[in-house]
């Protein structure tokens, strides 16, 4: 019973993280007291029922920390820059927040079997996908924005783009994570629903990120496809490629006007330059976590007089805001442990080992391609951190090996050369 409720409290956790549980924004710059004063309280709740988990399960929690050193190090580096933050009290608090959420998501990892952990993120996903509908149709005000982005999806979270991540993470995650509590026809719908939605929230940046990683894995997986003394299929396929390429770049204005996009980015090109220059003065160490564009300072405000941009709430750039955070330091450290778990996925995928092999390296290669134009890296209040963190945590154990559709001689080979590679 108590790891039933466990469970329960696991998924309520992912969705308050996501955003997507609490409506606290019904339009642009307009928030509801009231519904913010729930949310807060049950951040609290959370946070108080996630210690005493953390007491009782204590010593699985301590070894996982063990196993990320370099996520534990991000957030000591954050939590040290409130000494030479512009706003010390408020980045402070805000790595209270962020401590929290990593912790939350290694002990996720830590408490479950990554199968029990695939269920418990698909039941999160389920409701948010029926949540988004039943918001959108009896509560459209809530549901879908009446401001700047008029007719646009939201659900319940608190921004179009927010929906949009959210939707494209649950494509790939029933693509690739496959829960065996869903059967073809239901994922099959899920992923109707969840795709639709993905378009629905006009988000151009989740569905490029989609499309690219769904042809990077398909390319890998062609490239495993060999004939006896023939070249991988790819080779054949690498003309056409590099074509199309070029033809994007050669007609880039109409592709990013019929996606809704100018040939600004609608208006990052502008932000981007003007906080490259501002970090300039900051280079090693940054500004302080998360005390940039959160609170009222004159290098913000400066670069939003200059863009003509009041309201830009971040530089739509997950490495450049992470620049500005954390400086060189933060940015090159952050790129480590990306590189680290993208080789791991990488190896786990080409030798078929894991339950999912496909699913770390799908939602890797999906979070390092959207925060090119959202900014969602080591951010405390956007949930794209909380599955890098939980499959950078799986990655660090001793994987499972799948000898699904696999020939006796070929079992024996995996196994073999997965004690080398993970021993």
């Amino acid at each position: 019973m108590l790891k039933k409720l466990e469970k329960w409290y696991v998924v309520v956790g992912i969705l308050l993280f996501a955003g997507g549980l609490i409506p606290v924004q019904r339009a642009q710059s307009e928030r509801s007291p009231a519904l913010d004063h729930i949310n807060s309280i049950l951040q609290a709740c959370v946070f108080t029922i996630f210690a005493m988990f953390m007491v009782a399960n204590s010593r699985q929690v301590f070894a996982a920390l063990s196993r990320v050193k370099t996520i534990m190090a991000i957030c000591l580096l954050a939590t040290a820059s409130s000494l030479w933050s512009i706003n010390p009290v408020f980045t402070f608090r805000r790595t209270l927040i962020f401590w929290g959420l990593t912790l939350f998501t290694i002990y996720f990892a830590e408490r479950f079997s990554f199968k029990e952990q695939v269920d418990l993120m698909y039941a999160a996903i389920v409701f948010e996908i029926f949540a988004t509908l039943a918001t959108a149709i009896l509560l459209p005000k809530v549901g879908i924005s009446g401001d700047l982005h008029a007719g646009a999806w939201k659900g319940l979270f608190i921004h179009k783009n927010n929906l949009g991540q959210f939707m494209g993470f649950s494509i790939l995650f029933l693509l690739y994570a496959r829960p065996s509590s869903a059967n073809r026809k239901w994922r099959a719908f899920l992923l109707l629903l969840a795709t639709a939605f993905m378009f629905l929230s006009h988000s151009a940046t989740p569905v490029l990120a989609v499309v690219l990683v769904v042809c990077l894995i398909g390319l890998f997986h062609l490239s495993r496809i060999r004939k006896r003394n023939n070249l991988p299929l790819w080779i054949g396929l690498a003309p056409f490629i590099v074509s199309l390429g070029i033809l994007l770049i050669v007609i880039r204005e109409f592709v990013l006007t019929s996606i809704g996009k100018d040939a600004t980015l609608t208006g990052r090109l502008p932000i981007w330059s003007a906080t490259l220059h501002v970090i300039a003065d900051r280079l090693f160490f940054g500004y302080g976590y998360a005390s940039f564009w959160e609170t009222k300072n004159i290098y913000s405000l400066g670069i939003r007089t200059v863009i003509q941009w009041p309201g830009a709430p971040h530089a739509h750039n997950g490495y450049i805001d992470t620049l500005v955070d954390l400086g060189l330091v933060g940015l090159s450290l952050f790129l480590c442990i990306y590189a680290s778990s993208i080789l791991k996925a990488a190896r786990r995928l080409r030798n078929n080992i894991g339950l999912y092999p496909s699913w770390p390296i799908a939602y890797i290669l999906f979070y390092g391609i959207s925060n090119l134009t959202e900014s969602s890296l080591v951010q405390s209040h956007k949930f794209l951190w909380l599955p890098f963190v939980w499959i950078t945590c799986e990655l660090a154990k001793k994987p499972e090996i799948c000898i699904q559709k696999r020939k006796p001689t070929q079992v024996e080979d995996a196994v073999e050369e997965a004690k080398v590679q993970y021993a």
